[in-house]
């Protein structure tokens, strides 16, 4: 029955009589089916007289949610005298779904509808606080996008819902002016912590502003809110609020006094010195190493006494910074010496140094090496030692300008050094002075240095040694530098001493790929021995090929008959087969000949039958 009534309303409204769509009309609000709210809503959406005029009517006296949501359908409509009208019938509308619509229209584009919307929404919030407080925070925020600021205060009223209320305050944040700044500088005295800390951030996107409108702040019971009002406060008042910033060094709260180190050092540069020096009594020591770290920024000769004082602090992180910045500008005395030299022995024993420690090292060792004195020798030999190339290098340099005598003695105690321009200055001074210390530094300096400094020290290490001495050599195989043994190795290349056979068979088991190679030419020479005959075949099975190679080919050419079948082995190895087949020949064992001979008949055949 509902259908056909449906049908034939739908018919009436398609008449060109008046009387007949108002009669469809009627029929469709009687019928209150959605089929036919839907229908009324599409006729009021087209806003046509008078006939959306009469929907409209009928509209207003059917409740439930459907029916606002027809009349809301007249939103749509591009009239904006007609949205007036609509939105005058929604605003009589108690349902909830009728909040949505005020809502859609906070945003509308005609000013006058956007303004009744504000203040239909601004009664609703009082009367709905529970809908209210359902919204999304970005919902809330578009809807302050076009908020009259005559407007603002209804919404910060207490007996507004709490998301109503945050939203102008963000909101405030984008406005700008004394006026906005006035309001949210009361919200951060008088709210609780949500709304303190929202209206902080607003003051904080706000733009510029009086200074002196931010005074409250610095009154307020929260330190966070005084902290960040501080640094409001620098932004707006710059030099001139110097002192209003240094009564904030005596707050109550460190975090308040941090930040006012930090802003007065900003804005009045150094005559900040003498006002935050004050606090390097400060009970907090987070407040004292702030105020290290601004005096070290400045580059004055007046922060010298305050640092020196600071050098002395209780706490170790405090003291060292203080005496890196006095380190940083030259500053030598006796009382600082001691701190630069426990500071290093402390350092030095480090097995990795930051980029301010190397720094800070590296000018002590230029302030301390300057004296030449001889307790202070102790602290470069260590700096020569440690963990940083750079620190190293100033150190030996440093140790270079001793008197001889003191030179030589740190020069003794760094022979063992890995760093090539230490090495390079023991291995010299040492050959210069004839002093036996620097054999092995020199020996090494041959063989790791370039090529100008490898001439020097070989010129010394003849004066000093026979580098041709058996019990030297034996000893230098014995060495743990693998650059050494390399050395030793090389001039026993072609001796045929028995005594040398058990060290150098020790020393190729170096894992220097470079002393190997030059100790299995040594064993050459003593083939002789059934313990080198299997060091090589050992080294034929597997590992380094040049090292495999070089074996091959010492077996082959000794005639090593035991070497007969491990050669045979390696005749699968492409690296290896030369080298093997002449060694097999060289042999002269007939199972060797012939596996060549069969491996070449095998090649031949296999070439032939790819043609």
């Amino acid at each position: 029955m509902s259908e056909e009534s449906f049908k034939q309303a739908e018919k009436l409204l398609r008449s060109n009589s008046l009387d007949m769509m108002r009669v469809g009309l009627r029929s469709l609000a009687t019928l209150g089916t959605p089929e036919a709210l839907e229908l009324l809503g599409e006729i009021v959406e087209s806003g046509q007289p008078p006939i959306a005029d009469e929907a409209l009517s009928f509209l207003a006296d059917i409740s439930g949610e459907k029916a606002v949501r027809s009349i809301g359908a007249g939103l749509f409509s591009p009239d904006p005298l007609w949205r007036s009208w609509v939105f005058y019938a929604l605003s009589k509308r108690k349902e909830p779904e009728a909040l949505k619509w005020v809502l859609k229209s906070t945003t509308d584009e005609n000013p006058r509808i956007r303004q009744t919307a504000i203040k239909i929404l601004n009664r609703a919030a009082k009367e709905n606080k529970e809908q209210i407080a359902s919204l999304k925070e970005h919902t809330i925020d578009r809807i302050f996008t076009v908020l009259d600021k005559r407007l603002v205060q209804g919404f910060l009223d207490q007996d507004c819902p709490t998301p109503l209320r945050l939203g102008v305050v963000r909101w405030l944040g984008g406005v700008g002016g004394d006026n906005a700044a006035t309001i949210l500088v009361s919200v951060c005295s008088k709210e609780d912590e949500v709304f303190r800390k929202t209206a902080i951030w607003s003051l904080e996107r706000l733009g510029h502003f009086a200074p002196e409108l931010s005074f409250p702040l610095f009154e307020n019971t929260d330190p966070e809110i005084r902290s960040r009002g501080l640094m409001i406060f620098r932004r707006l008042a710059g030099k001139k609020g110097s002192k209003k910033i240094e009564k904030l060094l005596k707050d109550s709260k460190a975090m308040v006094r941090l930040t006012a180190v930090e802003c007065l050092c900003e804005v009045a540069g150094p005559d900040a010195i003498g006002p935050i020096s004050q606090l390097l009594r400060d009970p907090d020591p987070r407040v004292r190493l702030k105020v290290v770290e601004s005096l070290a920024g400045f580059e004055s000769k007046r922060v010298v006494t305050f640092l020196l004082q600071a050098a002395l602090d209780s706490e170790e992180e405090i003291s060292i910074l203080a005496v890196f910045a006095l380190a940083a500008m030259g500053i030598f005395t006796p009382e600082l010496e001691k701190l630069y030299i426990r500071i290093m022995e402390k350092g030095m024993m480090k097995p990795e140094l930051s980029i301010e420690e190397v720094d800070a090292f590296c000018e002590m060792v230029g302030i301390l090496g300057a004296s030449h004195s001889k307790d202070l020798l102790r602290v470069m030999i260590l700096a020569a030692n440690s963990s940083s190339r750079r620190l190293r290098r100033e150190a030996i340099t440093a140790i270079d300008s001793y008197p001889d005598h003191q030179r030589l003695d740190a020069m003794k105690q760094l022979a063992d050094t890995d760093d090539l321009t230490v090495l390079k200055s023991v291995a010299l001074a040492l050959g210069e002075a004839g002093d036996s210390k620097g054999v092995i530094p020199l020996i090494r300096a041959i063989m790791e240095c370039p090529r100008e400094v490898s001439r020097k020290a070989r010129e010394f290490l003849e004066r000093l040694a026979d580098v041709k001495n058996l019990p030297f050599l034996i000893k230098l195989l014995q060495s743990r530098w693998p650059s050494v043994k390399k050395f030793a190795a090389e001039q026993i290349v072609g001796m045929d001493s028995p005594e040398l056979i058990d060290p150098i068979l020790e020393a190729i088991k170096d894992r220097n790929v470079d002393v190997q190679l030059v100790i299995i030419d040594a064993l050459e020479s003593f083939t002789y021995d059934k313990r080198v005959v299997n060091c090589l075949l050992k080294t034929i099975g597997k590992g380094v090929i040049s090292l495999r190679q070089r074996a091959v080919e010492i077996l082959g050419n000794a005639r090593v008959k035991e070497a007969t079948e491990p050669l045979m082995r390696v005749l699968g190895n492409k690296f290896l087969r030369k080298k093997a087949e002449k060694g097999l020949l060289r042999i002269g064992e007939r199972k060797g000949i012939l596996e060549v001979k069969r491996r070449k008949l095998k090649e031949e055949f296999i070439s032939r039958k790819k043609l």
